[in-house]
C-alpha cells in the first residue's frame, strides 16, 4: 500500500505552484470520472501540486515537462485508488475515530518517528515527548501522521481482512491449510553455513545508497525565525456587511434550517464560522447579560446575532434542567475585505523595505512594533497559529538564504500581515559520504549477503547446486506447526514446507539465523480431531502471503477501472 500514499509534508499555498501547470488554466467544473464518481476539477489540480511539490521536495528541482507527465499519471492512478478504496470502506462499513487512530499509534509508533532525532533522548526513543506530541501536537506536529493513519492505514488494515476473507482465500485452499494445522510430519533438515559468503561491495555501490538515500542522513533539522504582525482592522462597511450577513443566517436558522445546513452553504464567510457547544454549566454562574439572553429561549431556539468587539455570537439553548443548561454558539467574526487588507500591505511592505536594509529587529524598533523570535524549533512546528502562514513559509525556506526577510503573508485566521526573517535553517544540511560511509557498508554488505544467500538457496532448492557431502542434517520427529527450528519460532517454515508437499511442489530451501535450511519430508499424519477455528485458518494464510499482496491486488482493480480523463 505504501506506494500508493501521497507523501505527508506541510501543506502548502497551492496558488504559488499554479503557473507550474500546463493546460490547468480553464475551470471547469470536473477534471474526470473514475467507475462513475465524479473528480472534481479543484480537488484534483489540488493533489497534482502536491505530487509536483512532493517532486520538488525529494529532488530540489521543479520536474521537467517528461516528469510532469508522468505525475500527472500518477496522480491519476493515486485518485483511482482512493476512489476504489473509498468504495470498500462503504461496502464494509469501514470507519476509524480519531480516538481509534490516536491508541493504534500510541501502541504502534511509526518506524521512521521511532528513528528520529526529535524523540531521542540520551540515544534513546523517548515516549513520553512522542506521546505528549501524539495528544497535543507539541513539541512536534503529529497531525500529518494522524491523518495519514485514519485516512488511509488503520482502514486498510481493516480491509484487508475483508479481502482476504472474500476474495482471496478459496474454499481449498481453507481445507489445505486446515490439514496443514492439523498434521505432524517427521522431517529431516539440511543445514548449509553461510559464513563463507563475503560480498564484495564496490565504490559505486556505496555513492549510489548515498544519494538514493540522502534524507536518511540529515542533519537535525530546525528553522529559527524572526517575525512581526501588522493588523488589519475591518472598515465600518466590512462590519455592516458581516451584520447583514448574521442577520440572514439567523433568519434562515429561525425558519427551519440547522446549523449543519449553514456551515454545508456555499456562503463566503462559512470558512470562518465557529460552532462551539458549551457543556452544562450552572446558571448561577452565567454572566448576568449572558443569562438574560438564554433565560427568553426555549430548548432549540436561538438568539438574534449578539455584537461584540470582533464580530457577532448566535446563542443556542440546547437543553435546561432546574438549575443548569447547555447552550451553542455559532460565531460570526468579522472578516476584513479584500480593500480592507490591501489598505495595510504598503505599510508592511515599508517593514520589509527597512528590514532588508538593516534587519528585522531594527525595523520593528524604529517603526514600534512587537518583534518576535521562534528560537530553534522543529520545521513542522506551528510557531504561529495559523498553518496557512506556516506552511508557506515552510515551502520559501529551502530558496532563501539566512537572514532573508520574506514579502508580506496575510494570515485569514488572525487577521494582520505577517513579516518574517530567516535567522538560520538546516533544511538541506546532511552527514558526509565520509561520516556515514561505515554504516553504508555494513548495511549493504548485510543485503547482499542475504541476496547471495537466497540465490544460493534458490540454486539448491532447483538442483543447480549440490548439496556439500560434509553439510550436517537434523531430523525432527512429530514436527507440529508450534515446533521451533534452531531455537526459533518456525510456525511459517513449516506451513509453506506442508503446503508444498501436499502441493506435491518441489522443497524450497530456507533462510534462518544466517544458514541455509534444505527440508525433506519423510513422512505426514494427520489428527481430523484436532479443532481449528476460522481465525488460525485466516490467519496463517495472511501470515504467508507476499509483502506485497495488497499492492497486487490493488493494482488490479486500478487496471481494471473504468477512468474518463475531460482535462
Amino acid at each position: 500500500m505504501k506506494k500508493y500514499l501521497i507523501k505527508i509534508i506541510p501543506l502548502i499555498v497551492l496558488a504559488l505552484f499554479t503557473s507550474s501547470l500546463e493546460g490547468a488554466q480553464k475551470n471547469t467544473e470536473l477534471a474526470g470520472k473514475i467507475n462513475g464518481t465524479p473528480v472534481p476539477y479543484n480537488e484534483f489540480i489540488q493533489e497534482l501540486l502536491l505530487n509536483y511539490y512532493n517532486f520538488q521536495y525529494e529532488n530540489d528541482r521543479a520536474p521537467d515537462s517528461r516528469e510532469k507527465e508522468l505525475i500527472r499519471q500518477e496522480t491519476w492512478k493515486q485518485k483511482t485508488m482512493y476512489v476504489i478504496l473509498k468504495n470498500y470502506y462503504k461496502k464494509y462499513n469501514i470507519k476509524v475515530t480519531a480516538e481509534e487512530t490516536i491508541e493504534y499509534l500510541r501502541n504502534n509508533p511509526p518506524e521512521t518517528l521511532k528513528k528520529s532525532p526529535l524523540f531521542m533522548t540520551d540515544g534513546k526513543f523517548n515516549q513520553k515527548i512522542y506521546v505528549q506530541s501524539l495528544l497535543y501536537d507539541t513539541p512536534y506536529n503529529l497531525k500529518p501522521y494522524r491523518d495519514r493513519y485514519q485516512t488511509y492505514l488503520i482502514p486498510n488494515l481493516k480491509l484487508q481482512d475483508y479481502i482476504i476473507r472474500d476474495e482471496l482465500l478459496t474454499s481449498s485452499e481453507k481445507k489445505l491449510i486446515r490439514k496443514i494445522l492439523q498434521s505432524r510430519a517427521n522431517i529431516e533438515w539440511t543445514i548449509i553455513d553461510t559464513d563463507d559468503i563475503n560480498p564484495y561491495i564496490t565504490e559505486q555501490e556505496i555513492q549510489l545508497y548515498y544519494q538514493k538515500h540522502l534524507s536518511e542522513f540529515k542533519l537535525n533539522p530546525y528553522i529559527n525565525l524572526a517575525y512581526t504582525t501588522i493588523s488589519v482592522v475591518p472598515s465600518k462597511t466590512d462590519i455592516r456587511l458581516t451584520n447583514a450577513m448574521a442577520d440572514s443566517i439567523y433568519k434562515e436558522l429561525t425558519q427551519g434550517k440547522t446549523v449543519q445546513d449553514i456551515l454545508n452553504s456555499d456562503l463566503t464567510i462559512v470558512p470562518y464560522l465557529s460552532f462551539i457547544n458549551i457543556d452544562y454549566v450552572r446558571e448561577s454562574e452565567l454572566e448576568p447579560s449572558l443569562y438574560n439572553i438564554l433565560s427568553q429561549l426555549k430548548e432549540g431556539e436561538f438568539s438574534p446575532p449578539i455584537a461584540d468587539n470582533e464580530g457577532l455570537n448566535i446563542y443556542q439553548l440546547e437543553n435546561r434542567t432546574k438549575s443548569m443548561l447547555s447552550y451553542n454558539i455559532l460565531r460570526i467574526p468579522y472578516i476584513p475585505s479584500k480593500s480592507s487588507i490591501d489598505v495595510v500591505l504598503p505599510a508592511a511592505q515599508q517593514v520589509v523595505k527597512l528590514a532588508r536594509k538593516e534587519n528585522l529587529s531594527i525595523a520593528c524598533d524604529e517603526m514600534n512594533l512587537d518583534y518576535h523570535k521562534t528560537g530553534n524549533i522543529a520545521p513542522d512546528y506551528d510557531w504561529f497559529g495559523d498553518p496557512q502562514v506556516v506552511n508557506n513559509i515552510l515551502n520559501l525556506i529551502p530558496k532563501y538564504s539566512e537572514r532573508y526577510v520574506f514579502e508580506p503573508i496575510y494570515s485569514p485566521m488572525k487577521k494582520v500581515w505577517v513579516i518574517v526573517e530567516l535567522l538560520e535553517s538546516s533544511l538541506n544540511v546532511h552527514q558526509s559520504l565520509e561520516e556515514v560511509r561505515p554504516q553504508i557498508q555494513k548495511k549493504l554488505e548485510e543485503q547482499k549477503r542475504t541476496e547471495l544467500a537466497l540465490q544460493l538457496a534458490d540454486k539448491i532448492s532447483s538442483g543447480q547446486h549440490t548439496i556439500p557431502s560434509d553439510a550436517p542434517t537434523i531430523y525432527i520427529e512429530n514436527m507440529t506447526i508450534t515446533t521451533p527450528l534452531l531455537g526459533n519460532d518456525a510456525t511459517n517454515i513449516y506451513y509453506q514446507t506442508l503446503h508444498r508437499y501436499f502441493k506435491k511442489e518441489k522443497p524450497k530451501a530456507y533462510i534462518l539465523e544466517g544458514k541455509i535450511l534444505l527440508p525433506k519430508v519423510i513422512s505426514v499424519k494427520i489428527d481430523k480431531k484436532k479443532k481449528i477455528s476460522e481465525d488460525q485458518l485466516i490467519q496463517l494464510y495472511k501470515d504467508n502471503l507476499p509483502p506485497n499482496w495488497f499492492d497486487t491486488w490493488m493494482d488490479s482493480k486500478v487496471k481494471k477501472a473504468k477512468v474518463k480523463i475531460y482535462i
